[in-house]
């Protein structure tokens, strides 16, 4: 039931902002990093909406708990590596109590907003750090 009700969320997010909106578990990752590995299934399973392709993929690993969040098309405008973090942090100390619903509602409810924040056109970005 919880599994249906997360993915009418993520249909719901999708077709009001037209981005493709994903929550992956996997058991592991074998030899490659959660990056990569997100970004690879991703691409392989005919994600995305438009020619941008555009959307975001929440990834968890189940062996040791590594997480990633893909980003193409707007959602590398909409979620930058700041906002990525953010919603990291959201979602950690659910994760931590292996509370995944709670922990993949609150993440759906992240990427509307953010997502939601760049259509407005006030996109949610962290402070800007100069550089060394």
């Amino acid at each position: 039931m919880e599994e249906l009700l997360l993915e009418q969320e993520a249909s719901r997010i999708a077709e009001e902002y037209e981005i493709d909106v994903v929550i992956l578990t996997v058991n592991t990752l074998g030899t490659q990093d959660p990056e990569s590995y997100a970004d690879d299934y991703y691409d392989n399973h005919d994600y995305g909406y438009g020619s941008t392709y555009s959307g975001v993929l929440f990834m968890l690993s189940m062996e040791y708990r590594d997480w990633a969040i893909s980003t193409t098309g707007d959602g590398i405008y909409a979620l930058t590596d700041y906002g990525i973090q953010k919603i990291f942090a959201s979602v950690a100390p659910d994760l931590a109590q292996d509370n995944y619903y709670e922990a993949f509602s609150l993440y759906l409810k992240e990427v509307e907003r953010y997502y939601e924040a760049y259509v407005d056109g006030t996109p949610i970005d962290g402070p800007s750090v100069p550089y060394d």
